[in-house]
């Protein structure tokens, strides 16, 4: 029917139309695809770049590698200058404790040169001049090797209180200087204009010497610690050197090889791009070729033309139009077939139903004979917790004895897939013990109720653990959200990885999720059911007497 429908279509007017909204979507196509190839080409030319700038990168580092080897004489070199740095260092302490020291004999001698200077000044004033000047240049040259070694010290540490204590004393000295520039020319003066400036002369000294002894109490005190600490760090500094040239060697060797493999895989992915384009381009113009062709086709009217270049082959058209696409499947984790896929949703219900028939048929309370048989033997009434996990044990052995049957069964008798036995066999088993504790503890918590709920939890998981279709296509918000929670949804991926191949961790995740499930379980049976037993016996009688559970 699709075939004649189409042959119809294609004899009648109908194709013009047709034609004339596929050279439309023709257009769009040479463009997007046009725009596709620049983009590739594009990015082709950004990889170009990236390469370059990378094999530079690596030479760099491949230079810098070399450096360390290069600067190896240096480094050498910088060190012995780093420990003749100490050796100057203790030496310019020692002698500027030395020079600090001796300073002040000079003040002394100043002192006494101006003493008799002045005792002469009335018999001889020309000696007491040469004598005055002679100090005054002697006080000049002091200042001037204070300042020298005020300028030192402020080029190395310019915040050392040594410093302002260096500037106090040559500010004396300059006052000192003057009044000794005033009494040179007041030589000729009255007696009494003399002694005031003999007077001036001697405080300058005397003011002078104080500041001297304050900045070798700074010196003691602050400098010479300081000396010996930049000692110290000239020494750790020729240690870093020699270390940091080994790691530069290392780094910027390994740095070198790694840039070296990037640029192999930008090269790599430049030619992919730059072919990437070329392809995009050759598509390009054959769409534009049958664009063109389709146009001049129907602006000329030659409906021969339009169903030749559309295609006049009606059965090829109606197999395309059965089957547009062909889907190709590449199986990472295969399953041989149907049954061994819808395994682990069977073993997980079977085991479950299981421990629901167990709880049917098999009381879950010790009988008050047997607890007072118990307290006869042990000199003690058996505590709750000990009657629930004595009783649980039966039911753990029985659920067991299921869960290898299961497993056995469906491995040797029903024949399904399974790439890891003994695993298989673990799920199993583990899958049935979260399960019959799960039931179990429900009944003994709740009697019938409990039942009921383990029967309501069987019919949840049948229809929303993704068992019979993926829970992501269940219209029912409920059941995607309560998914996670429910047993069946690790069970059953632990047994899929045990048959089929297991991904990663994939099989100890789900196995420890489910085994997750037990501390609820033995919480609620264990602890929360303690308080309410009285609550629930009364219940228990209540439903019993409705006779409807």
């Amino acid at each position: 029917g699709t075939t004649s429908s189409l042959t119809s279509f294609m004899s009648g007017d109908g194709i013009l139309t047709y034609a004339q909204t596929l050279g439309s979507r023709l257009g769009e196509a040479v463009g997007e695809v046009g725009a596709a190839a620049d983009q590739a080409q594009a990015y082709a030319d950004l990889m170009g770049s990236t390469t370059s700038l990378v094999n530079a990168t690596a030479s760099i580092l491949k230079e810098a590698g070399k450096a360390p080897d290069a600067t190896a004489p240096l480094v050498s070199e910088a060190q012995e200058g780093l420990t003749s740095g100490r050796d100057g260092l203790s030496a310019a302490s020692t002698a500027a404790e030395k020079a600090l020291t001796a300073a002040d004999a000079s003040y002394d001698a100043v002192a006494r040169a101006a003493d008799e200077a002045f005792a002469t000044m009335k018999d001889d004033p020309a000696a007491a001049q040469g004598v005055l000047a002679a100090c005054r240049s002697d006080v000049q040259g002091l200042a001037q090797a204070y300042q020298t070694m005020r300028d030192t010290l402020a080029g190395a540490d310019p915040d050392s209180p040594a410093v302002a204590a260096l500037d106090r004393i040559i500010a004396q000295l300059g006052t000192l200087e003057a009044n000794l520039a005033t009494a040179e020319s007041a030589i000729a003066s009255d007696a009494a204009s003399i002694d005031e400036t003999h007077a001036k002369v001697t405080d300058s000294i005397n003011q002078a010497r104080a500041g001297l002894h304050d900045s070798l109490i700074t010196y003691n005190d602050q400098l010479k610690g300081e000396l010996a600490s930049l000692a110290d760090s000239l020494q750790k500094v020729g240690a870093d050197t020699e270390t940091l040239a080994g790691s530069l060697k290392d780094t910027a060797d390994s740095l070198g090889a790694s840039t070296d493999s990037l640029a192999a895989n930008l090269a790599t992915a430049e030619a992919s791009l730059r072919k990437t384009a070329e392809t995009l381009r050759t598509a390009e113009s054959q769409l534009a070729q049958a664009r063109d062709d389709l146009q001049h086709a129907l602006d000329t009217g030659d409906i021969d033309e339009v169903r030749r270049i559309i295609g006049d082959n009606p059965a090829a058209i109606a197999q395309l139009l059965a089957a547009p696409t062909h889907l190709e499947r590449r199986a990472v984790y295969p399953m041989a077939d149907n049954g061994s896929a819808m395994s682990p949703f069977y073993t997980s219900l079977a085991l479950w139903i299981g421990a629901i028939f167990m709880v049917a048929l098999m009381s879950v309370t010790v009988s008050p004979a047997r607890q007072a048989a118990l307290a006869k033997k042990f000199g003690r009434a058996p505590r709750p917790g000990e009657l629930y996990l004595g009783r649980y044990g039966v039911f753990c052995l029985i659920g067991l004895a299921q869960a290898l049957i299961v497993g056995l069964g469906n491995v040797f008798f029903l024949g399904v897939e399974c790439e890891h036995f003994w695993l298989y066999l673990a799920a199993c088993c583990l899958a049935s013990v979260v399960f019959t504790n799960l039931v179990y503890t429900l009944t003994v918590s709740f009697g019938n109720i409990g039942k009921a709920l383990a029967i309501i939890g069987l019919v949840l998981q049948l229809a929303g653990a993704g068992g019979l279709m993926p829970v992501q296509m269940l219209s029912a918000p409920l059941f995607q959200e309560i998914y996670p929670w429910l047993p069946f949804a690790h069970s059953m991926p632990a047994l899929e990885g045990a048959m089929a191949g297991i991904y990663g961790d994939q099989y100890l995740v789900q196995m420890g999720l489910l085994a997750a499930i037990l501390v609820p379980s033995l919480i609620l049976g264990l602890v929360l059911r303690r308080p309410v037993i009285r609550l629930n016996r009364w219940v228990l009688a209540k439903l019993d007497g409705t006779k409807f559970l």
